[in-house]
């Protein structure tokens, strides 16, 4: 553990990575504060070994911006892994908490978790995206001593691409709290083939959708 992590420059990679059928390392990052600015923290696979899982945690706060992503990626036949970010304060502005399969792959997206105290999504992304064939993962963010809120294009999802043979997956939002969507803000699982998209569950005392949108929709692609 360490006081604090700070990652700031497009040339910051810290990364878990197989090429093989070996599988990939657990990539695991704990402190009080993390801060990633156009950095990237991943694991991937792109041969058939399974990817490792992503773990970051934060006794105080993780700010992901301009860019920054914390990801779990399939480029090959092997299955991404878990995505799960913990903290008290978890702000992800412009920056990205995702599971992928890239295009040409054959393997499963991992499930993503978002923990904290308070969760806010500003032009930012924590999804399941799939474009391989493969299954999507579930896109679980619980705020169990505040809010979530996402705005200004920010998105909650589990996308299953066109080439997807699988349903999409479930998204559950929780807040102690409150729940606001708004300025184009989006909590959604969606498929853009004849699959079926995945079940939206949100739940929090208050829930405001203001000029955003709370969704489950399939065949996107094909009306």
């Amino acid at each position: 553990a360490s006081d604090s992590i700070t990652a700031s420059s497009t040339n910051t990679q810290i990364f878990t990575s197989t090429t093989s059928s070996g599988n990939a390392g657990p990539l695991s990052l704990t402190a009080s504060d993390i801060t990633a600015e156009r950095a990237l923290i991943y694991a991937d696979t792109r041969g058939s070994g399974q990817g490792g899982t992503v773990n970051v945690t934060g006794s105080g706060s993780i700010v992901l911006s301009n860019g920054a992503v914390i990801s779990s990626s399939a480029f090959g036949s092997g299955n991404g892994g878990n995505v799960s970010v913990s903290a008290p304060i978890v702000n992800v502005n412009r920056g990205n908490i995702k599971s992928t399969t890239e295009f040409g792959s054959g393997g499963n997206a991992g499930n993503v978790s978002v923990s904290a105290g308070s969760v806010a999504v500003t032009n930012g992304v924590i999804a399941s995206e799939v474009d391989g064939t493969g299954q999507g993962g579930n896109v679980t963010v619980t705020a169990s001593a505040g809010s979530v809120i996402v705005s200004n294009f920010g998105l909650i999802s589990s996308d299953a691409g066109l080439l997807s043979n699988y349903d999409g997956e479930t998204v559950t939002v929780t807040a102690s709290d409150s729940i606001v969507v708004s300025n184009n803000g989006e909590i959604r699982s969606i498929t853009l083939s004849n699959t079926n998209a995945g079940n939206v569950s949100v739940s929090a005392p208050t829930v405001t959708v203001d000029g955003g949108s709370i969704r489950s929709t399939s065949n996107c692609f094909l009306g």
